[in-house]
């Protein structure tokens, strides 16, 4: 069982939305399919910020002690999305090494947060 299949367990279908959205993009990118990366990261920009602000307003109201640690580091993840949506640097093409290092950071973040709760 590899790391993502092991990191699923127990996470809710929009976390594995965003990473199979991230897995799929990342897949175009290595073929040299990339002609609609960018709006493909922009919705799952988009659903990363309602999947964290709905995560956000519940550990709010269970009182985890390290609530702040664990919106920052949605907010670190959030920004990595964002700067590939918007290109700094990239031109048209996103380099494959950036969206696996958002997965990465996506699967760290269930197994170092999400599993507290």
């Amino acid at each position: 069982m590899g790391m993502s299949s092991m990191v699923y367990q127990g996470t809710d279908s929009r976390f594995h939305r965003i990473v199979n959205v991230i897995d799929d993009v990342a897949c175009h990118v290595v073929e040299g399919r990339q002609h609609n990366w960018r709006e493909s990261i922009a919705l799952l920009l988009l659903q990363m910020v309602a999947h964290v602000q709905d995560e956000e307003d519940h550990l709010k109201v269970l009182g985890l002690p390290n609530y702040q640690q664990h919106c920052e580091h949605h907010r670190f993840i959030c920004r990595l999305a964002a700067r590939i949506v918007h290109g700094h640097g990239y031109g048209d093409n996103v380099p494959a090494r950036e969206l696996h290092f958002l997965k990465a950071q996506w699967l760290e973040h269930v197994r170092k947060f999400d599993c507290d709760y």
